[in-house]
Order: structure tokens, then sequence, then C-alpha cells
């Protein structure tokens, strides 16, 4: 049996990191999580402006990820709570005129429920003048109830992040250093590519180390779950992602090895493994570059915000 594992609790970013146009990611264990950098080879050329700091943006971002109060339908309803800490961070300086980010999570106790990026890009060609748009991403299987303090929009979605099986994948998991060997195995069995509205084609790359690590204690299973990005080829930061679960139901020996996407883009998206498709996200009526059908997926800009002394005070 799979045993009931402590929160993870998150660090500070340290500032020797905030510099590159990625941060290493979460590696998340239960206790005391770290942060561990990614490979070279992971991490864009691109290069923030140097009027602009990503930790000069922090404040903001993170005051417009302080806006949201999530709730997960239920008797009674569970409050989410937000990390403070960013558990990524990121540049992309080929839209927009330079777009920077961070990417917070929601936790609906040990699990990840919501996840979100805030990034903000200069307004009409003003670097101090800082246009902000939020996109966000619903990870739990139970449908949300979402409130902003602020006005403005408000998402709303339809439906929880549904669950598929995903094929071919039979191991026995009996604790947390066996789930983290067998998903980075896994994750390099996946693939993929945007399509940008001008038809050109982004391949995807996946990062080698999961964002988090997160045990799983629900009514119908238990076990663990990560939560694993995809870069582009266009910046340093995430275009789309996918969860990778594997949950033990209280009458069966063996977990059951489960996927959900996680769509980071307004492009068409296309994820594979072991070369075959296993989710397409393309463009329609009601798939759009704002939302997608259920509307787990939600994008939308928010307001602008002026920056002022602070440029010069973190230069």
């Amino acid at each position: 049996m799979i045993r009931r594992l402590a929160v993870f609790r998150s660090t500070k970013l340290p500032k020797q990191l905030a510099a590159w146009g990625l941060l290493g990611f979460f590696s998340g264990v239960f206790g005391p999580s770290t942060l561990c950098a990614q490979d070279a080879s992971t991490v864009s050329g691109d290069q923030a402006p140097r009027q602009i700091k990503l930790e000069t943006l922090l404040p903001m971002h993170l005051a417009s990820a302080q806006e949201y109060e999530f709730q997960i339908e239920s008797t009674p309803p569970r409050n989410l709570v937000l990390q403070q800490t960013p558990i990524s961070q990121w540049t992309n300086m080929r839209r927009s005129a330079g777009q920077l980010g961070h990417v917070f999570v929601w936790m609906d106790g040990e699990e990840p429920a919501v996840l979100g990026t805030i990034f903000s890009f200069p307004w009409k060609g003003e670097l101090t003048q800082r246009r902000i748009v939020h996109e966000l991403h619903a990870l739990s299987p139970d449908k949300l109830t979402v409130s902003r303090r602020a006005p403005g929009v408000v998402w709303q979605p339809e439906s929880g992040l549904v669950r598929s099986e995903l094929p071919g994948v039979q191991s026995a998991i009996t604790n947390l250093a066996r789930f983290k060997i067998q998903t980075r195995q896994i994750v390099r069995r996946f693939s993929g590519h945007c399509v940008g509205r001008d038809g050109q084609r982004w391949e995807l790359r996946v990062l080698p180390t999961p964002l988090m690590f997160y045990p799983i204690n629900r009514p119908t299973g238990s076990g663990f779950g990560a939560v694993v990005g995809m870069m582009g080829d266009v910046g340093s930061d995430l275009e789309s992602g996918f969860l990778i679960e594997a949950v033990l139901e209280p009458d069966n020996q063996t977990p059951q090895w489960m996927f959900a996407p996680i769509r980071l883009t307004d492009m068409e998206t296309h994820l594979q493994f072991d070369r075959q498709p296993i989710w397409d996200s393309v463009r329609s009526e009601t798939d759009t570059i704002f939302h997608d059908t259920p509307k787990t997926y939600f994008r939308f800009q928010d307001k602008t915000v002026p920056l002022g002394a602070e440029l010069s005070d973190n230069n």
C-alpha cells in the first residue's frame, strides 16, 4: 500500500539563477523542496532586456496571481492555496517586443490543482508600460469555482482536467524514488510541436526534470504524480506540458498510469507518445486562441501597469 506523504514546501529562488531566461524547476520532494537547474542545453539563449529584469516584475506578477480565489467543487468546498514562490520564470524576446513571465501553482492539499502563467510585455513599444497577460490551466480532476478580488475577466472552467490511460505503461510503484525513475524514463517517449497562425512549425522539447512531483491521496486511489513541462523553439517559456500519474485503486495490485495534457500557448499544439498521436489542440469555434472547449485552459490580457523608479533601483 502506498502511504500518505507530507506536503512539500517551497523555497526561495536563488539570486544567481534569476538572470537565466529559465530557472531550474522544483524537483518536488515531500519535505522541503529543492531547485534543480536545467542543463545548459535546455536553456534558451534569449536574454531579458537590460532595462527590465524578471526580479523587477515578480511583485507585479505575484500581485496578479494573488487576486484569485479558487475552490474545488466538493462537499464541503476546498480552498486552494497559492504557492508564493513561482515554480518557473522565463523570457521570450521574439514575441510582443519581449515577454517575461512567472509560473505559479495553486495547491489542493498536497496536489497541484491550478497552473498559472502571469507574464507581461511592453505595451505599444513602451518598456515601462507592462501589459499583463493571465494564462491559466486546471490540473485538478474536479471542477473549479473561480473568483477574483479585482474587476475584469473571470475564468469559468466547465470541467476538471480529464485523465487518460497512458498506453503501454505497466509498472509497479512502491515508493516515490521508484516513481521518479519511471517518470524520467517515460517522459523521454514524449514529443510534440506547435503550429503558429502563419503556419510555421515549432518543435517542442520535454524538460528532463519535472516541474514538481506530488503525492496522490484520493477516495478513488493513492499514488504519485508529476507535472512535466515542454519548451518551444521560441524563447524559454513553457508552451505545453502534461501530467503523469500512477494511481493504485483500492482493489488493484498494479497502479494505473495516467496522462493529462497541459496547454500553455495560443498556438495549435500536437503531442506524441512513442511517435503516435496522443493529444491535439486545433483551433475551432470552441477551441480558440483564448480557451479550449471545456475551458480548462484560459488566456486573456488583463491590464496595463506602469513601471517607475524600480527600474533604476534594480539595474
